[in-house]
């Protein structure tokens, strides 16, 4: 008796009460984890105009898992109901200049973020259209990559064995047939995937 699906909203679990304890020490023990490890604590609306998704790239790539709209109050203003938290985050980190000294920046974002799934790619807890995500974005130097990604795998890896999990790295690289489906630069593109490797063979 912790969740319930219902044809109201397809792929959205309501939580019941004994599902909402577990989800609230999850939660309070992902706090307490960010906290140890300097995350500053966020939060970003779930609505915003459609604009950022197109500046930071998403939109050109994901906008069909999107659920958007036209305001009726203002035709010319299209709504996107938040479906990630990377564009909201970079909107913080880009508030103000920041001193070198003020880097790495750790921002971390418990919230509920909506995606339009398939009706038929739905199931269960596994494929849903409203997730909660604990979620984070590193802001570095690129000096500062490696040791960062360390204390990131360290908070998963830590986090996950209380549950009995095991981590695996498996790395992926991008498919050089299709540059025009990648964001960035092939030379940001080769940098990344080059401190990736170096991490992961260490």
């Amino acid at each position: 008796d912790l969740f319930s699906f219902h044809e109201i909203a397809p792929g959205a679990p309501f939580w019941h009460s004994k599902g909402m304890t577990v989800f609230r020490e999850l939660e309070r023990h992902a706090r307490k984890v960010n906290d140890e490890n300097e995350y500053q604590e966020i939060s970003t609306p779930i609505l915003v105009k459609k604009e950022v998704f197109q500046k930071s790239g998403h939109w050109d790539f994901y906008r069909d898992n999107m659920f958007w709209f036209t305001n009726p109050r203002d035709k010319k203003e299209t709504l996107v109901v938040k479906p990630m938290n990377c564009p909201h985050h970079i909107e913080i980190f880009n508030r103000r200049p920041l001193s070198y000294r003020e880097i790495p920046q750790r921002y971390a974002n418990t919230t509920k973020v909506y995606r339009d799934e398939q009706t038929g790619e739905l199931n269960g807890l596994s494929r849903v259209r409203s997730i909660t995500q604990d979620d984070a974005h590193v802001f570095c130097r690129q000096s500062q990559v490696k040791e960062e990604f360390i204390k990131i795998w360290n908070v998963v890896d830590e986090f996950y064995k209380i549950f009995g999990f095991n981590l695996n790295i498996e790395l992926s690289f991008r498919d050089l047939s299709s540059p025009e489906k990648y964001l960035g630069t092939p030379e940001m593109w080769n940098r990344a995937e080059a401190q990736l490797e170096e991490i992961a063979l260490d």
